[in-house]
């Protein structure tokens, strides 16, 4: 199942906590249906945004006439992720992803 979120934190946080389950490449989605505002969405997005900007995620984007629309997000770099949020790893060994993440 597909994890959907409104809040930027929550998603960024939630990619952190599958890395240190040991997924390889976890990803999860905004949840555009659950948005209660254009306003919220948007202030989700800038945050979103900040966190490519800063090279602690990777975006996804729709495709046809969604291709505007973030589709979903996966970290790019867990050690950057780490800091970009100030949560230190729960292991040392868990700082540095495997190759392609």
């Amino acid at each position: 199942m597909a994890r959907r979120f409104t809040d930027a934190n929550g998603l960024l946080n939630d990619l952190l906590d599958r890395f240190e389950a040991g997924a390889t490449s976890p990803i999860a989605h905004p949840d555009y249906a659950a948005f209660p505002s254009v306003v919220v969405a948007d202030a989700f997005l800038k945050q979103i945004r900040e966190a490519e900007g800063a090279g602690a995620v990777s975006l996804g984007w729709g495709r046809g006439a969604k291709r505007d629309q973030l589709a979903h997000v996966r970290p790019a770099s867990a050690d950057i992720l780490y800091r970009y949020l100030g949560r230190p790893p729960r292991h040392a060994s868990q700082r540095t992803p495997p190759r392609g993440l």
